[in-house]
């Protein structure tokens, strides 16, 4: 099977401080998964895993309140496949959220309130199709980065997974949405399913991995007062190749923005490494890593642009905000493109 989007996750790194003070970057932590995209509307937050045993686990999670604060809603309690209470705070943006200890299930940490809930007419080992009666969203990737759970069904219900991909009405399979393998059974067709904004910890089998952090690059940054000086600040990740055998071929780098969330590359440049599984650190982060250019053009993957299997590919992220810069909801992302036989 060649390599998929669902295949390749992006990661943080060993050394991630939320100080200016503390060494920056080293080796791969696939434990920590960088998370790219805001809530579209303020609301409350609430926890359920796709496994009935996970009830002994919390979630701490931070964001940001309405009036632009940064709050954290503590102890988040799991109830295996049921969903938790809502959160007492109001979020307008999920930020970081850390799971207390590991568990058997995905996680997902999701805003109360479904964007669409409605049927499926066929299902596969990553992917769904949604019901087109049940008017979901006509546009190409409307859903990426969501989280899907499976409401209800004979096969495979209270699964969790993350779109990767998804397929509008003017494209080859219309209303598809591309997800990362389902961790039990691929779904029957009574399925009924809802997508959520939010953050999911996936929990892999092949290859053997747990996330147990998500977070937002800059998650903990703002713009110094008018008259202040800029802000500039360094950031380390990575992307994995999670398949074993196959690698991604004639591979490169590419920066992403979408409709109204316009803006974040006027703020964030970026630079790869230049050899695959990178263990480059910086002083903190206030110090650019030695050797890099920073800017916002397409780049060759190291290794001659061959990505291989189960190996790292990491990158370093620039972030510069000038003095009396208001908050954005900007939607930022890297991507890998190649290919795969």
């Amino acid at each position: 099977m060649a390599v998929q989007e669902k295949d390749i996750l992006t990661i943080g790194c060993a050394n991630m401080p939320e100080n200016d003070n503390d060494i920056i970057g080293g080796a791969a932590a696939p434990s920590v998964k960088l998370e790219w995209e805001d809530l579209s509307t303020v609301g409350t937050a609430k926890v359920v895993s796709d496994a009935s045993g996970d009830t002994t686990q919390t979630i701490n999670l931070t964001g940001r309140n309405v009036p632009g604060e940064l709050v954290t809603e503590t102890a988040m309690a799991l109830n295996g496949t049921t969903f938790s209470a809502n959160s007492s705070i109001t979020f307008d943006r999920f930020l970081k959220a850390v799971k207390s200890a590991s568990t058997t299930g995905n996680v997902a940490i999701v805003k109360s309130t479904a964007l669409w809930t409605g049927n499926i007419t066929a299902a596969g080992a990553d992917y769904i199709d949604l019901d087109v009666t049940d008017t979901p969203d006509t546009n190409t990737d409307a859903y990426r980065f969501y989280i899907i759970r499976i409401d209800s069904a004979i096969t495979g219900a209270y699964q969790l997974s993350d779109c990767v991909k998804y397929e509008g009405s003017a494209d080859p399979y219309p209303y598809r949405v591309h997800t990362r393998d389902w961790r039990i059974a691929t779904p029957s067709t009574d399925a009924v399913v809802s997508i959520y904004e939010g953050m999911i910890m996936n929990k892999f089998s092949s290859p053997a991995i747990e996330v147990i952090t998500v977070v937002t690059p800059f998650w903990n940054l703002a713009a110094e007062e008018l008259g202040g000086s800029d802000v500039v600040v360094y950031c380390k990740g990575g992307f994995y190749n999670m398949h074993q055998t196959k690698a991604l071929t004639s591979a490169y780098a590419v920066e992403l923005q979408t409709g109204i969330e316009t803006g974040a590359n006027d703020f964030i440049q970026y630079a790869l490494a230049s050899t695959l599984g990178d263990t480059g650190t910086s002083a903190n982060r206030l110090t650019a890593p030695s050797g890099y250019t920073f800017n916002n053009t397409d780049k060759n993957v190291a290794n001659s642009g061959n990505f291989s299997p189960n190996t790292y590919q990491m990158f370093w992220l620039k972030l510069t905000l000038p003095d009396g810069q208001a908050a954005q909801k900007t939607f930022y992302q890297l991507k890998l493109v190649g290919k795969s036989t």
